[in-house]
């Protein structure tokens, strides 16, 4: 699984937020389940890196016209009309367009070309949170109440790693997330986005397969990539995008046969694909702790988080953090 640095070089346990349903699918199957990045509750995810990406080709974009000799009818009237910044954001928009196109949509009746499946997790820095869990987490599930799993990450990790290299995948990470919003750079990812840029310069320059070398710095780009709203999440991800039977990668004679099973599962505003993160592995799950959140029957989750849990060395702790109901 591709990595810059050890997750567990920044924290040794991390945490994973669910609700009772999620609590005891992950206990009773041990397991994780990443669920499709369509299918999540922020429906900017993987799309919010349009913005960022925009501002970033922009120089680049209007750089080239100013350096361009051979402008054809069409462009030359557009520079007259609108200035070299307009056409370069015309540019720019159309070149992210196919960028995510051509990875994240199917194609010619194929299916895409990646897609994405999360798992997510909170780090918390601050000693409160790290024993009572997060604020805005348990806001988030109501009088019903939710739960904090926390993991032992390296473990984890190791689990992941072996998971992976079962099946075909077009991209595996677990990382943090950036934060940021459309205005500013992010040096954290300008490796990631010299490459794109280096792809549109291929593009223009009518290059073979100019997007072959981008993909995957600009799939880690656009699912690593969050508005600075969420930031107080401090949030490490895994993302998994295995090869899809019927999509591209499988058509490329690479010799592909390892596929990852798809699931479906019922959510709460109907039904989510998913695949079981680690399916292909016997060990337990290396959870920690749990914690129960603040809810008007907390004291009974407890009793029965107790009850399942029972003989397995795992702690459970009541959030002191108090319920308004």
């Amino acid at each position: 699984m591709s990595d810059t640095e050890h997750v567990w070089d920044k924290h040794e346990t991390l945490f994973h937020y669910t609700n009772q349903a999620g609590l005891l699918g992950i206990l009773n199957s041990n397991d994780l389940w990443a669920s499709s990045y369509k299918f999540l509750n922020d429906r900017e995810e993987v799309v919010f890196f349009k913005k960022v990406l925009r501002n970033s080709l922009l120089p680049f974009f209007e750089r080239n016209l100013r350096n361009k000799r051979d402008l054809d009818e069409m462009q030359s009237a557009l520079l007259r009309l609108h200035g070299y910044s307009n056409l370069a954001s015309q540019q720019a928009d159309e070149f992210i367009d196919v960028l995510y196109k051509t990875t994240f949509q199917p194609q010619g009746g194929r299916k895409e070309l990646v897609h994405p499946f999360f798992v997510s997790f909170c780090s918390h820095s601050d000693s409160y949170e790290k024993k009572n869990g997060l604020l805005s987490q348990w806001r988030g599930y109501g009088s019903d109440g939710g739960f904090a799993i926390e993991f032992d990450v390296k473990e984890l990790s190791r689990q992941i790693q072996e998971s992976v290299a079962t099946y075909e995948r077009a991209v595996s990470f677990f990382c943090d997330v950036f934060y940021c919003d459309t205005d500013n750079s992010l040096p954290s990812l300008n490796e990631n986005i010299e490459c794109i840029v280096d792809t549109a310069e291929a593009l223009i320059r009518g290059r073979e397969n100019p997007f072959e070398k981008s993909y995957g710095p600009f799939v880690t780009a656009a699912t690593r990539t969050k508005h600075i709203g969420f930031r107080e999440e401090l949030e490490f991800r895994v993302v998994i995008a295995p090869i899809l039977q019927d999509g591209p990668f499988s058509e490329l004679g690479e010799g592909y046969s390892k596929f990852k099973k798809i699931y479906v599962r019922e959510g709460k505003d109907g039904l989510i694909p998913y695949i079981k993160l680690l399916e292909e592995i016997p060990d337990p799950l290396p959870i920690r702790r749990v914690i129960v959140g603040p809810c008007r029957q907390q004291q009974q989750n407890y009793d029965a988080v107790s009850f399942a849990l029972e003989g397995a060395k795992i702690e459970v702790t009541l959030s002191e953090t108090p319920y308004v109901g």
